[in-house]
């Protein structure tokens, strides 16, 4: 799929501002499998092993705040960056 092999090249995360309820953006970093999420209440936490095909579906689901919560919240480590 090109969409992966764009994002397997790419080395820092750029968070990407989403409509939702929870959260506020999110970011992936490819060669590390690391997730960012930064929620509306300002809070920023980093997942890793994400995926990428996990990330693209977070970013192409319906809801960002129901994927993070079936999906991510607690199935990956999390850590708390602010």
């Amino acid at each position: 799929m090109i969409q992966e092999a764009i994002l397997a090249q790419s080395t820092a995360s750029v968070r990407t501002g989403v409509k939702s309820s929870l959260v506020k953006s999110i970011g992936y970093t490819p060669n590390t499998k690391l997730l960012e999420i930064e929620f509306l209440n300002g809070e920023l936490f980093q997942y890793s092993n994400i995926v990428v095909d996990t990330y693209l579906r977070f970013m192409a689901s319906e809801s960002y705040s129901k994927f993070f919560k079936e999906n991510i919240k607690d199935q990956y480590p999390g850590k708390k960056l602010n």
